[in-house]
């Protein structure tokens, strides 16, 4: 129900308050909207986008990092002078910064500008990279000339060029022949700008009282001084110290109090509003981001939804910045990995589960899982043996254990060794 009907009730009574009198008298100030500036700090203000934007780099951020090579199909880890390659270390050199606030920035820099730039310049002997640095896209411009892609980063009023063999770009969507990507913030101007104008606007009515506590109405038609002077006076002697005091009315005039909850102004509307538009967005499940209305959690569990966040956000996310970050290993056939196994366990009961038919089927030894649940390992050389089910044995192996079954069943009924072989054809 709007304002003005709330005011002038629902029957047919006539007064002489209408909508027209109402907002000059009762409303002094008419708020207004005007078109929010849309950058990177003003879109982390709101705090769906903040709590989307964190959780996305938070995760990224944490899971493992570990470098590989493929040898005959094999994939073993890459370690060259015994250990991972240097850059993965704790700080990066060159930078003072860990491998984790690295991916951090590129995952915050893809989303608030659509485009992450890795400043990776390479020893000219061994081709690994001196320094790994996330610069600022803002400072970025990337054109092509003829083949070739120039980066030009500006620094004040100096202006440096770099190569594709020093700049790594990581574009989150790219038009066909832009070598820019799209810049989120700028295609969706308009959305965003919708959500800051609503977070505004729902401050704002609780900051300024935007509606009235009540009116007063009278049958009596009044001068627009004789309406000031009665509002002025009401207020004077009825707010303050003065508030809660008995008042008094006279020649017909009565007050009635308003009450207006903010769903009458729609204001949690549009706030749901701008959740569910930030989180289609940033491909964030409503349930990750505390909406607990129905729908949003209606999941059957808290694995799959899991499951659901791993396979269209963040394994996309992550394979963006793992094809990127592989650029930095000198060696072709190495590549940088981000292990999601730990998004995907679940409680203990289903990885008990699914290692009990791991087991059971031959594709995981008792050692393979304690190394996987970091459990120290087991000094049995059986442990490390993989196991296979006898109705999947090769036909010959299945053929064997029958006859010996036959050839047990036959001694068992006293017949003589030698003529029991012959039956059994052993």
């Amino acid at each position: 129900m709007s304002i003005i009907r709330r005011v002038l009730g629902t029957n047919n009574e006539e007064r002489n308050l209408n909508g027209l009198g109402l907002i000059p008298s009762a409303f002094d100030r008419v708020p207004g909207i005007s078109a929010p500036l849309v950058n990177e700090n003003s879109v982390l203000g709101l705090s769906t986008a903040w709590a989307c934007v964190t959780i996305l780099s938070d995760v990224i951020s944490t899971l493992p990092l570990d470098s590989y090579v493929r040898d005959n199909g094999q994939r073993r880890p890459y370690r060259p002078a015994g250990s991972k390659p240097e850059w993965m270390s704790n700080p990066i050199p060159g930078s003072n910064m860990t491998i984790n606030e690295t991916l951090s920035q590129i995952v915050v820099s893809l989303y608030l500008n659509g485009n992450a730039y890795i400043f990776a310049p390479r020893d000219p002997d061994t081709l690994a990279p001196l320094e790994v640095r996330v610069l600022d896209p803002r400072m970025v411009d990337v054109k092509h000339e003829g083949r070739e892609i120039v980066y030009t980063i500006r620094n004040g009023a100096e202006s440096l060029r770099y190569g594709p063999e020093t700049i790594i770009h990581i574009p989150l969507i790219t038009i066909p022949g832009q070598a820019k990507g799209i810049n989120p913030l700028e295609a969706l101007r308009n959305t965003l700008g919708l959500g800051m104008t609503l977070d505004a606007s729902a401050a704002s009515f609780f900051a300024t009282g935007s509606t009235p506590t009540g009116i007063i109405e009278t049958s009596d038609t009044l001068t627009a001084d004789q309406v000031k002077n009665l509002k002025e006076g009401w207020l004077r002697h009825h707010t303050g110290a003065n508030a809660h005091t008995p008042g008094v009315l006279s020649g017909g005039a009565t007050f009635k109090a308003l009450s207006f909850r903010p769903e009458d102004a729609q204001l949690l509307a549009s706030r749901e509003f701008t959740v569910n538009e930030l989180s289609r967005i940033f491909r964030v499940p409503p349930a990750l981001l505390s909406v607990t209305t129905p729908g949003a959690m209606s999941y059957s569990s808290v694995v799959e939804l899991n499951a659901m966040f791993v396979s269209y956000t963040l394994r996309p996310l992550a394979e963006k910045i793992e094809r990127a970050l592989s650029l930095l290993i000198p060696l072709p056939e190495a590549f940088a990995r981000l292990s999601m196994d730990a998004l995907l366990r679940g409680s203990t009961r289903d990885r008990a589960e699914v290692y009990r038919s791991a087991v059971s089927t031959g594709w995981l030894s008792i050692s393979d899982i304690r190394r996987l649940e970091d459990l120290s390992p087991i000094d049995d050389v059986s442990a490390s043996g993989y196991r296979q089910p006898l109705a999947e044995a090769d036909a010959a192996i299945a053929s064997a254990q029958q006859k010996a079954n036959v050839y047990a069943a036959l001694i068992g009924a006293g017949m003589d060794p030698a003529e029991a072989k012959r039956i059994a054809k052993l």
